[in-house]
């Protein structure tokens, strides 16, 4: 069964303070519902893309690489943006 659905904003254990998902929970989420890729956003850091990407990889999901951060235009005024990328390289 075909999900059309792919989780965009998720917080691993590397998004220090907001996540505690492990790289393990996510593949087995994506294998049990049938999700052929998952995206991680931690929050202003990268620390786990390699792995991430590795683990996903081995397991037949398309690792989509994202981070959040914060941009304040003044000490009042927070925007939280949300950058993803992927790559068709796993195809070829």
């Amino acid at each position: 069964m075909k999900q059309n659905f792919i989780h965009l904003r998720n917080h691993s254990n590397f998004s220090l303070a907001e996540g505690m998902l492990s790289f393990d929970y996510l593949s087995k989420f994506c294998i049990e519902n049938f999700q052929p890729a998952i995206a991680i956003t931690d929050t202003s850091n990268m620390f786990g893309v390699l792995e991430f990407s590795l683990k996903m990889v081995s397991l037949g999901i398309q690792p989509i690489i994202g981070i959040q951060v914060e941009i304040a235009e003044s000490s009042f005024d927070e925007i939280n943006v949300c950058l993803l990328y992927t790559s068709d390289a796993a195809d070829e």
